[in-house]
């Protein structure tokens, strides 16, 4: 689920990188930045449920 995440983010944040790409209408920006969002926000939601179930410490390093 992180990679998926990881990579729907890295290839949205491809498609804002392209030089015309703020020349399209406002309504694709809006739905892309909160495209965006979404998928930060539940990336980071997937990397706490990860860090709970590895204890969420790092006492377990060694």
């Amino acid at each position: 689920m992180i990679e998926t995440l990881e990579t729907e983010t890295a290839a949205l944040h491809a498609v804002m990188a392209e030089p015309g790409y703020f020349r399209q209408a406002g309504d694709v920006l809006a739905r892309d930045q909160a495209r965006l969002r979404d998928l930060e926000s539940r990336l980071a939601e997937a990397f706490a449920r990860w860090e709970a179930l590895e204890g969420g410490d790092g006492a377990g390093a060694g």
